[in-house]
């Protein structure tokens, strides 16, 4: 027996997110992940994704997430989850991609794709260009909310700290319009905080009034120029 979780935000998350991995790697979700060699088990994430999780795997999430209150605020364990892997399939489509001409790992604490009690707040990947190692911050936007307010309110706790002092690069992914924006952490206009519904606390608030967005199959192009020059 399955049942459903998703609302209607959670549903247009999901079909983005199946929708990029096919577009940009012509493989289905369960192809995705096996080929990226997930610890998570590939069925579990592939009901997520369509949205009928088994009374077992519904109890496995309560287990592995139950307790993860400070991070799932007031999101569900499915929901949070759902957030994880939309995440890491956002990641590992980018490695996917940059891969074919650079050198771009996983470097975070959940670089294997197993949901963990306890991760932390180092970026998500690295890209070698040139011999010159960059930490990459993957994040991303579904509803085109960047663009239209201009501004960035999703990172929380130290991250945005512990961005400055990696000397990260931001790679930020509008996925309504299909579209990139790339940010130095240490460049980046903080303009204090606010609170945030989504993660029900205050989170950094980063303007991105003067920050330039590029179509995404200009990618490995701008990135290059990003970090080379």
């Amino acid at each position: 027996m399955t049942s459903s979780f998703q609302n209607k935000k959670y549903g247009n998350k999901a079909q983005i997110s199946e929708d990029l991995v096919k577009r940009n790697s012509g493989l289905s979700i369960a192809e995705f992940v096996d080929e990226q060699c997930w610890n998570e088990d590939t069925e579990l994430i592939t009901h997520l994704i369509k949205d009928n999780l088994t009374e077992n795997e519904f109890a496995y999430l309560e287990e592995k997430l139950g307790d993860l209150g400070h991070l799932k605020d007031n999101r569900s364990c499915e929901e949070y989850a759902l957030d994880l892997v939309t995440g890491w399939l956002i990641e590992d489509i980018f490695v996917y991609i940059l891969s074919n001409k650079h050198d771009v790992e996983r470097q975070s604490a959940d670089k294997e794709r197993e949901f963990l009690g306890s991760p932390n707040a180092d970026s998500d990947l690295a890209i070698t260009i040139n011999d010159k190692e960059t930490p990459l911050e993957v994040t991303h936007d579904n509803s085109g909310f960047w663009q239209r307010e201009e501004v960035w309110s999703t990172l929380r706790d130290s991250k945005f700290e512990n961005l400055k002092d990696e000397k990260a690069l931001i790679l930020g992914l509008d996925m309504k319009n299909k579209e990139i924006f790339l940010l130095w952490a240490q460049k980046a206009d903080k303009i204090g905080k606010e609170y945030n519904q989504r993660i029900n606390k205050k989170a950094s608030k980063i303007n991105l009034e003067n920050v330039k967005f590029y179509d995404i199959n200009k990618l490995e192009k701008v990135l290059e120029n990003k970090i080379m020059n």
